[in-house]
C-alpha cells in the first residue's frame, strides 16, 4: 500500500528538491531500459513474465512521480510568480488532475493484470 508523505522545505529549497526527485526518476527509466533490452532477447518464458510486471509496476511509479514533481513545481510556481493569472492557475490544477487520475488509471491496470 502507498500512503502520501509531505514535509515542509524552505522555498529556496524546492528546485533542489524538485531536482532530487527527479534524478530518481532518471534512475527509474535507466532500470526500464535495462528490463526492456532484456525482454528484446528474452526467451518469453517466467522469467519475462516477472519481468513485464515490474516494468509495468515501475512505469506506473514513475508516472506518479512526475504526476508528484508537476504539483510541486505548479506550487513553487504560483508562490514565485505571483502574475499567474486564474486561468493559467486551472489549467495547471487541470493537468495536475489529469496526470494523477492517469497514474490512478496506471496503477490500477497494474493491480488487474498481477491479478
Amino acid at each position: 500500500m502507498k500512503v502520501k508523505v509531505s514535509y515542509a522545505v524552505d522555498l529556496s529549497e524546492v528546485p533542489e528538491v524538485l531536482r532530487q526527485l527527479i534524478n530518481k526518476n532518471a534512475e527509474v527509466l535507466s532500470q526500464l531500459t535495462d528490463l526492456n533490452d532484456d525482454l528484446c532477447v528474452g526467451d518469453y518464458g517466467v522469467s519475462s513474465h516477472k519481468k513485464l510486471e515490474t516494468l509495468a509496476e515501475k512505469t506506473a511509479s514513475l508516472s506518479e512521480n512526475y504526476a508528484d514533481c508537476a504539483s510541486i513545481l505548479a506550487g513553487f510556481l504560483r508562490t514565485m510568480v505571483p502574475v499567474v493569472t486564474p486561468e493559467d492557475d486551472q489549467e495547471l490544477q487541470n493537468k495536475i488532475h489529469q496526470l494523477k487520475e492517469n497514474s490512478q488509471e496506471n496503477e490500477e491496470n497494474v493491480k488487474s493484470r498481477s491479478a
